[in-house]
């Protein structure tokens, strides 16, 4: 097998040693968790999303283009809705009902959203 000698900083040496600790609490012996197979291990892996990203081209999960995806989404659903509820706001059976004014729809509206949003971003007033 051949031999790769390598520097490491403090931390990735500590965490490779939080690894060997972590194995050998899950049982492993002292000749099958060590800082050898350890550093192996990772290398390997290592070598496996470098070749996944360079195979994908675009470098792997691309956030800018996430976030414009989404964004677009978001807008179209906004500008749908905002449509539709001009339409329902016209509707003479609508109005007659007295269940879709522009207050109520508001506060349903507004209601969702935070319950939505709150999923992801808790408020801290509790």
């Amino acid at each position: 097998m051949p031999r790769i000698q390598t520097f490491v900083s403090n931390q990735v040496r500590e965490e490779i040693d939080a690894i060997i600790t972590e194995r050998r609490q899950e049982g492993a012996t002292e000749t099958d968790a060590t800082v050898s197979s350890i550093t192996s291990m990772l290398v390997e892996l290592g070598l496996r999303v470098y070749r996944i990203q360079r195979e994908r081209k675009e470098g792997g999960f691309n956030q800018m283009e996430y976030n414009k995806v989404m964004l677009e989404s978001m807008v179209r659903v906004r500008a749908m809705c905002s449509e539709i509820l001009k339409m329902n706001i016209l509707s003479d059976e609508s109005v007659a009902s007295g269940k879709f004014d522009d207050i109520t729809i508001k506060q349903f509206i507004d209601k969702f959203a935070k319950e939505s949003v709150g999923i992801f971003f808790p408020d801290d007033e509790g």
